[in-house]
């Protein structure tokens, strides 16, 4: 388990930079850390960003397997994280 410092060094690390002794800055949406590495939750730090269509998240993705058929109840047979 990494120590709680460390993951806030991690993400001030990722957001903000100190080009002069002294002075903090914003990192621009170019110089930050792909999405797939980043971190973006000091909470969760396997939560990632993700986004399908018009809707946007920190979290997860789930794949559901789920039997539809007309004249039975739908039923989830499988769930599969990732």
């Amino acid at each position: 388990m990494i120590p709680a410092v460390e993951i806030l060094r991690q993400v001030w690390g990722q957001q903000f930079y100190a080009p002069v002794q002294g002075k903090v800055k914003w990192r621009t949406p170019k110089d930050m850390p792909p999405s797939t590495i980043a971190i973006h939750s000091p909470y969760n730090v396997e939560a990632y960003y993700s986004s399908k269509r018009s809707v946007n998240w920190v979290g997860y993705k789930a794949h559901v397997t789920e039997i539809c058929d007309e004249d039975t109840p739908h039923f989830i047979t499988h769930v599969q994280t990732g």
